[in-house]
C-alpha cells in the first residue's frame, strides 16, 4: 500500500473532535448535574484539550455550541456512497446570504437514476426525513436543440463540506475502508462504466484513483492505472476476466444502463470460463 502522509492527524477532527468534546459536555451535565469547572477539567482529562469555564457555561446555559448550526453526518455505507459520488462529479460553494453562511454542495449528472440515489444517500447521511430530488437542468435546451437533460441535487451541510476537502486517504482512513464496495461503487458510478471488454474510470486526481484502487485490491479484485498524457488524466482499468466477473459479485451499479452493460459481460465472461473449466 503507498505511504499515506496525513493520515495520523485528519483535519477532519475540526469538525468530528468539537462535536465529540460538546457532546461528552453535555452528557456529563445531563447525567452528573456537573457543571463549569469540573467539565472543564473532565474534558482536559478525557481529549487533552482545554475549554474555558465560560465557553462551556454558554454550552448549558444558551445553546450554543462548537459545531455551529450544521448538521451532524451519520457513518454509514451511504456516506462512503455519496462522498465518493460527489469527488467524481461533485462541485461546492460558499455563500453568504442574510448574515449567514452558506456551505453548498451540488452533484449535476445525466442520468436520473444516480441523481435520485444521491439525493436518498445524502439525505440518510444529514438525517433528512424526505430524500433530495433531482432537479432537471437545460430543459429548453434539450428541447430545442436536443441536448442531454442534466439533472441536479443541491444541499447544504458544513460537515460534509468539510469532508470533501480532506485528502483521498484521510477519508479512506476515516470512512472508505469500512464500506469498500459502496464507496467504489459510488465513484464508478460518476466516473466510469463498462467500456467494452473492460471496466473502467478516470480522473485527474491520482491520489484519488489510489485510493480506488486500494479499494478494490481489499475486495480482491486486481486493477491497472494508467496515465493518458494527451488528456493528462489518470484511467484505472479493470481487465482480467477473473477481476471483472469479481467486481459485478462485490460491486454494482446504481446507473441501470451502466449495471446492465455490466451484468452482459460478466455473463459472457462467466460463460466462457464454463465451457473452457
Amino acid at each position: 500500500m503507498p505511504r499515506r502522509k496525513g493520515v495520523e492527524e485528519p483535519v477532519i477532527r475540526s469538525f468530528w473532535l468539537n462535536k465529540e468534546v460538546y457532546e461528552f459536555a453535555i452528557d456529563l451535565h445531563q447525567k452528573l448535574g456537573i457543571s463549569g469547572r469540573r467539565i472543564s477539567r473532565a474534558l482536559l482529562e478525557a481529549f487533552g484539550i482545554l475549554i474555558r469555564e465560560d465557553t462551556i457555561y454558554n454550552w448549558l446555559n444558551k445553546g450554543r455550541s462548537p459545531i455551529g448550526n450544521c448538521v451532524g453526518l451519520r457513518e454509514c455505507e451511504e456516506l462512503a456512497y455519496s462522498l465518493t459520488a460527489y469527488l467524481g462529479d461533485g462541485t461546492k460553494c460558499i455563500r453568504h446570504y442574510n448574515g449567514h453562511t452558506q456551505y453548498i454542495l451540488t452533484l449535476k449528472v445525466t442520468d436520473y437514476d444516480f441523481a435520485e440515489y444521491f439525493g436518498y444517500a445524502v439525505a440518510k447521511v444529514v438525517g433528512r426525513e424526505k430524500p433530495y430530488k433531482p432537479i432537471v437542468l437545460n430543459e429548453h435546451h434539450h428541447k430545442r436543440y436536443g441536448c442531454k437533460r442534466r439533472f441536479a441535487v443541491s444541499f447544504c451541510n458544513k460537515a460534509f463540506y468539510e469532508l470533501t476537502s480532506q485528502r483521498p486517504w484521510v477519508l479512506y482512513e476515516f470512512i472508505l475502508r469500512k464500506y469498500p464496495a459502496v464507496a467504489i461503487s459510488g465513484f464508478f458510478d460518476a466516473e466510469g462504466g463498462v467500456w467494452g471488454r473492460y471496466i473502467g474510470a478516470e480522473n485527474k486526481d491520482y491520489e484519488l484513483i489510489l485510493v480506488v484502487q486500494q479499494l478494490l485490491s481489499d475486495l480482491g479484485v486486481h486493477s491497472t492505472i494508467y496515465y493518458r498524457r494527451d488528456r493528462n488524466i489518470y484511467a484505472l482499468l479493470i481487465y482480467r476476466n477473473d477481476a471483472i466477473i469479481e467486481f459485478y459479485r462485490k460491486i454494482s451499479f446504481k446507473i441501470q444502463r451502466k449495471q446492465e452493460k455490466l451484468k452482459k459481460l460478466a455473463e459472457e465472461l462467466f460463460l466462457r470460463q464454463t465451457m473452457y473449466a
